[in-house]
């Protein structure tokens, strides 16, 4: 399977808030990025979100067709609200993937994040998980939003028409089943990692 694996995916970068793909199999190729934007002081989010743009637009100079999906961890739906304490962020996002390098936004449309807890008194919801394209428009995607699972994201789908080069030994999974989780294998694994820094926050926006 690993043998299958590499020769379907290449990794071509891997960064604490992405990792790049290029999955030579599909005809034409395509790379694929996938995003966690973590939380961290205003200045540190700039200063990765600047650092991603300049590595998306060097993969955008090398490769014809782009996919960019993940946690961006910026709401894309209050781009225009003066109340929004990320719209700077968001929109310098917005500003740098669509207007300059030329990425259409593909979706999802509606929130992908519900607060499991309250703040001020009401429970957020938030489009959070975007995908975003380049070079796609002979095959466009469609993104979907996907059962919510044990996380208070809900995962996000695109599907691209596109051929591909049949790779022995892969199995293509969609949904989470949990039902085949076993508790004390979970715990054991939970408690050998150090989650004090994901579960300490008490805002449910920094959870």
């Amino acid at each position: 399977v690993k043998a299958s694996l590499a020769e379907w995916a290449r990794v071509l970068e891997t960064t604490p808030m992405d990792i790049w793909l290029e999955l030579p199999t599909l005809k034409p190729p395509l790379v694929f990025a996938g995003i966690y934007r973590r939380w961290r002081t205003p200045d540190g989010e700039e200063a990765d979100l600047v650092a991603f743009h300049e590595r998306t637009r060097a993969a955008a100079a090398a490769h014809k067709r782009i996919l960019l999906m993940g946690d961006f961890n910026l709401d894309r739906d209050r781009l225009r609200d003066p109340a929004y304490y990320r719209r700077n962020l968001a929109n310098l996002n917005a500003e740098a993937l669509e207007e300059e390098m030329g990425f259409a936004y593909l979706g999802p449309a509606g929130p992908t994040f519900h607060s499991f807890g309250t703040f001020n008194g009401e429970r957020r919801a938030a489009c959070l998980d975007h995908a975003y394209g380049l070079g796609l428009d002979s095959s466009p995607a469609t993104v979907s939003i996907l059962p919510h699972a044990s996380s208070d994201h809900s995962p996000i789908l695109a599907t691209i028409a596109a051929q591909d080069r049949q790779v022995k030994g892969l199995k293509q999974v969609y949904l989470r089943n949990l039902g085949k989780v076993h508790p004390a294998a979970l715990q054991a694994s939970l408690s050998s990692r150090a989650l004090d820094g994901v579960l300490e926050p008490e805002d449910p926006d920094d959870a």
